[in-house]
């Protein structure tokens, strides 16, 4: 049985919180490691969304089938 944080309006699993920081760790290395071949002059160009991380991941999951948005360059973790 999965362990939950409980109050009367959220529930999280241990695993979905678990799962949500592996996925905005991943977005912020990949974030860093772009920045360090732009600086290094291995790439031309890069803007990155390090940052933002749990403000998309929260997006994400607001977001439900129907719901549109207008892409930003910056989007990488919420596009993960």
């Amino acid at each position: 049985m999965a362990k939950t944080l409980r109050n009367s309006k959220l529930t999280l699993a241990a695993e979905t919180v678990c799962a949500d920081y592996r996925l905005a760790y991943s977005s912020r290395r990949a974030s860093i490691i772009g920045r360090a071949e732009v600086l290094r002059g291995n790439a031309t160009f890069g803007i990155f969304g390090d940052g933002k991380e749990v403000a998309q991941l929260a997006m994400a999951k607001a977001f439900r089938p129907g719901d549109w948005r207008a892409g930003y360059y910056r989007d990488q973790t919420f596009m993960w």
